[in-house]
């Protein structure tokens, strides 16, 4: 069986509040009181950001009311900021049409107001829709176009996105030693910003990656410390991502109990995240498991 891997979410929020995520920075804003005004724009669409890996529906709300509050205001950071989110949401439900036309949408609200962080950002989730469909020369222009803005930014954090895009492009080609180049060049840039949130990341990236060159007990490594991480930030997402891809190494291995049990954890994760392409992933994962055990 082919390792099993999916998408991740190469968008990132521009707007921080301290060092809470997930659910700790979303039960944190919604007792914020609101008013017809830019901040609660950027509440909506941090809100928006954060529940994109804790409830997809909620996601798209308020990434829907940030967008009509903007329009209102008329406020082209907002909006763009707004259609990002939009972006992201299609993008992890895997409609890749209009994601590609909420980031492009985006990205030209950028340009109209001179916002480089904005303009790479959105380059880079473009970049991250032609990786999925297999256009890695495309998705490799973007993600390195990102880079070099965020070079110029000096902006740590968001260059290790950028060398982790470019090394699961190179993991995609099955250019093992190109990807784990890029993927420790990320690791070392989130550890030099102290950037839990992508340093699981990275874990989980090597995980699979260590998982489909042979390397399993580097690979449960690599997992187990992602999955730590994960559940302390919250994000429900990442666990679920996780938890499959711990399964898909048990799997891998003969261990069918094992493999069953992360994979049963990870489907109600992604059936509370409502994320369809996943959760008919991981049954069939589960059927393939069955298949074995009981053959």
């Amino acid at each position: 069986m082919k390792f099993i891997g999916s998408i991740c979410l190469f968008c990132l929020c521009q707007i921080a509040y301290a060092q809470k995520q997930g659910r700790a920075l979303i039960d944190s804003l919604l007792t914020i009181p609101l008013h017809d005004d830019t901040s609660t724009i950027n509440i909506y669409n941090t809100l928006a950001f954060n529940y994109s890996n804790v409830n997809l529906d909620s996601s798209l709300m308020y990434a829907q009311k940030a967008k009509a509050l903007a329009e209102e205001l008329r406020w082209s950071f907002g909006i763009a900021e707004a259609e990002r989110m939009c972006g992201n949401f299609f993008f992890n439900t895997g409609d890749f049409d209009n994601a590609l036309k909420c980031y492009t949408n985006a990205l030209e609200r950028c340009k109209s107001i001179n916002d480089s962080l904005g303009l790479a950002t959105n380059v880079s989730n473009i970049g991250g829709i032609y990786h999925n469909r297999g256009q890695y020369a495309l998705a490799m222009q973007h993600f390195f176009e990102a880079l070099g803005i965020y070079e110029r930014l000096q902006d740590y954090r968001r260059q290790g996105n950028q060398h982790e895009n470019i090394g699961g492009v190179y993991e995609s080609q099955n250019n093992t030693e190109r990807a784990f180049k890029h993927l420790n060049e990320a690791l070392a840039l989130y550890q030099k910003v102290n950037s839990s949130p992508d340093i699981a990341s990275i874990y989980s990236r090597m995980g699979k990656l260590h998982a489909a060159t042979g390397d399993y007990d580097a690979a449960v490594r690599n997992c187990a410390d992602a999955l730590t991480l994960y559940e302390s930030l919250g994000n429900t997402f990442g666990v679920a991502e996780t938890r499959r891809s711990l399964g898909s190494v048990y799997y891998e291995v003969g261990r069918y109990p094992l493999a069953l049990l992360q994979w049963y954890k990870a489907l109600a994760l992604y059936r509370e995240l409502g994320i369809q392409r996943e959760i008919a992933g991981t049954v069939a994962n589960i059927g393939a498991a069955y298949f074995e055990v009981y053959r």
